[in-house]
């Protein structure tokens, strides 16, 4: 509303506006109209005052994408990111832990109009017997201009943090023990598992399942260490 206390105007929400005759308004429609308040009520200066009322601008809607676990289902959204996700929840499959989750979701968002970063998220549902759903999930901010292989790694760090610190889940293990989680790192440009106790590569981050499964084979013909099966990343 205009007045000498709002120079240039201001917005007003919603307004009931009276009228001798039916009119009709389209969005965009600029019309002059009279603001009236009882003395009792309004400031002297705001007893009366005639102004204008326009539409609120619209501000256009950043993208944001909902893909599956595996991120197969993208079409337009940024490829790097895609793929980042893509190998993260390949790496998922083989694991039983995510059994108990009715809905995995991957969310990638432009949110650069409110930080200077785009936004990759997980949202989980999980299916209870007896009790509702519970959802859970977490977002976090990773630069347009983040290369795959450090995406992917994010990415995973991020699944694997989550996952210890909320759900009580550890992913991925190590054959080694139960309790000893592998480290998603960069290496030689690749996005790669690192046994802790070694410091090795186990293998590519989006193989491990295909490295869990040769690994078990060999281990079955053999009674030696477990075979690094996976394929070389350098």
């Amino acid at each position: 509303m205009d007045s000498s206390q709002t120079p240039g105007g201001c917005w007003l929400p919603s307004a009931a506006i009276e009228s001798e005759d039916a009119f009709e308004l389209n969005v965009g429609d600029l019309i002059d109209f009279e603001w009236k308040q009882s003395d009792a009520e309004a400031p002297k200066d705001w007893r009366y005052q005639a102004t204008q009322a326009w539409p609120q601008p619209q501000v256009p809607r950043k993208p944001k994408w909902l893909l599956n676990l595996n991120a197969d289902d993208a079409t337009d959204a940024p490829r790097h990111f895609v793929e980042a996700c893509h190998a993260v929840g390949r790496d998922t499959q083989c694991f039983t832990e995510f059994n108990k989750y009715s809905s995995l979701i991957w969310t990638i968002e432009d949110t650069t109009d409110e930080i200077p970063a785009w936004t990759i998220g997980l949202n989980a549902v999980e299916t209870r017997a007896n009790g509702p759903d519970i959802p859970s999930g977490f977002g976090f901010g990773l630069p347009y201009e983040t290369d795959v292989a450090t995406a992917t790694s994010v990415i995973a760090e991020a699944v694997q943090d989550w996952l210890s610190g909320y759900e009580f889940v550890l992913w991925p293990v190590s054959s080694r023990s139960p309790f000893l989680l592998f480290a998603p790192e960069v290496r030689d440009g690749n996005a790669v598992w690192i046994d802790r106790a070694a410091g090795s590569v186990t293998c590519l981050i989006g193989e491990l399942c295909a490295w869990r499964a040769s690994a078990q084979v060999t281990q079955s013909y053999s009674r030696g260490a477990p075979s690094n099966a996976c394929r070389s990343t350098g």
